[in-house]
């Protein structure tokens, strides 16, 4: 998971940089997040034609693990059967790795 870690963050700074685009995930979350900044978890929303789904998910707990102190939040595409796009949950994953870690420390 740390090469990942890694990999996404060095992928990121390129992209800041405007030495490679933005991947059309981060296009489309970026947009979204602005559009629907206060929305509930697993809210559907159209943008372009496509339904996205919003979801939440643990990102830091507390050192008992028992409240979640920070929460990862991020944008799902939706398929016409109201499945989720595994394709596009896949890309999530690997351009925000850290969002599905849940730890009790900062990295």
């Amino acid at each position: 998971m740390k090469e990942s870690i890694n990999k996404a963050e060095i992928l990121a700074c390129l992209k800041k940089q405007g030495l490679i685009p933005f991947t059309e995930v981060e296009v489309i979350s970026d947009k979204l997040n602005a559009l629907h900044q206060r929305v509930r978890s697993k809210t559907v929303v159209e943008y372009n034609g496509n339904s996205y789904e919003r979801r939440y998910s643990p990102l830091k707990l507390s050192k008992s693990g028992k409240n979640v102190h920070k929460w990862a939040k991020f944008w799902l595409l939706l398929l016409p059967n109201g499945k989720v796009d595994r394709e596009w949950e896949q890309q999530v994953r690997e351009i925000w790795p850290t969002y599905f870690l849940i730890r009790t420390i900062e990295l």
